[in-house]
C-alpha cells in the first residue's frame, strides 16, 4: 500500500530576506522521491530585482554575481511547477518556504 511518505517532492528556497511581501526567491532546490528513493533533482538560481543583502550572501553563499545571469522568477516557477506535478510537497521550514512559494505562484499567474 502506497502512502504520502513514498512519493513526494522535498524543496528548499533561499531568499533575499524574511518578508515574503517584499523579499524575493533567489534559489529553488528540490528532490523528487519515489518509493523512498531520490529519482530526480531540481535546482535553479533566480535573478532578484534588487541586490542581495550582504547578510544573505553570508548566510547562503549566494552572491549578486551568482544571480546576475540567472533566470527570472516566472521561468523558474513555471519549471518548478512542472517538476512538482501533482506530488505532495515537503519542506524543512514549511511555513516560511510555502509562504514564499505561494506568493511566487500568485505573482507569476
Amino acid at each position: 500500500m502506497q502512502t504520502i511518505f513514498d512519493n513526494f517532492v522535498a524543496f528548499d528556497l533561499e531568499t533575499t530576506g524574511l518578508d515574503r511581501t517584499t523579499d524575493e526567491i533567489i534559489e529553488i532546490g528540490a528532490v523528487r522521491v519515489e518509493n523512498g528513493e531520490i529519482k530526480d533533482v531540481f535546482s535553479t538560481l533566480v535573478k532578484p530585482t534588487r541586490p542581495i543583502p550582504t547578510f544573505i550572501t553570508t548566510l547562503t553563499g549566494i552572491t549578486n554575481e551568482d544571480v546576475k545571469d540567472a533566470r527570472g522568477l516566472k521561468d523558474a516557477i513555471d519549471d518548478f511547477a512542472g517538476f512538482i506535478g501533482d506530488s505532495p510537497l515537503w519542506a524543512h521550514n514549511a511555513s516560511f518556504d510555502a509562504g514564499f512559494l505561494d506568493t511566487a505562484f500568485i505573482e507569476c499567474g
